[in-house]
């Protein structure tokens, strides 16, 4: 039971500000870094022993030590910033047109996701997105033209 609390809720507990630098790793809520590579293992090693007290286990296929990057909820982190996951590039650029509403959600749906790295994506998919109306789905030059730049 204790064991399941912290395998779902790990990722809930924000770290306090003043403790900040004993964690690596960039989020949504800021970037956070240990300073030396003993410092963290000291740090580590105090947080094993506390969830040993407590009778809490970590997951270790979720656990990476020493990596220069990392893949983060479909991004890859790594020292000089942030990338898309080359997986997802190429399932993007291997999208083939689609030919129903279903399709077109999906693909869009993913690309979606990462949005942040096409410059006016929402201009760019203005004619795909038109394609969910009431009136059909009808694939044109146009919705082509923006699936392609998309892509």
């Amino acid at each position: 039971m204790v064991h399941e609390m912290l395998d779902q809720g790990y990722h809930q507990i924000l770290v306090q500000p003043e403790e900040r630098h004993k964690t690596a790793f960039r989020t949504h809520h800021g970037h956070y870094e240990c300073f030396t590579w003993p410092e963290h293992l000291t740090h580590l090693e105090n947080v094993l022993r506390v969830l040993q007290q407590h009778v809490l286990f970590v997951k270790l296929s979720k656990c990476s030590l020493r990596v220069l990057e990392i893949e983060y909820l479909g991004h890859i982190v790594f020292g000089q910033g942030v990338s898309m996951d080359s997986s997802k590039v190429q399932a993007i650029c291997e999208w083939p047109p689609p030919t129903n509403v279903t399709q077109l959600r999906g693909f869009l749906g993913l690309i979606g996701y990462y949005r942040c790295f096409i410059k006016a994506y929402a201009k760019i998919a203005a004619p795909l997105t038109l394609l969910f109306k009431k009136d059909g789905y009808l694939w044109t030059e146009e919705t082509e033209t923006a699936f392609l730049r998309l892509k």
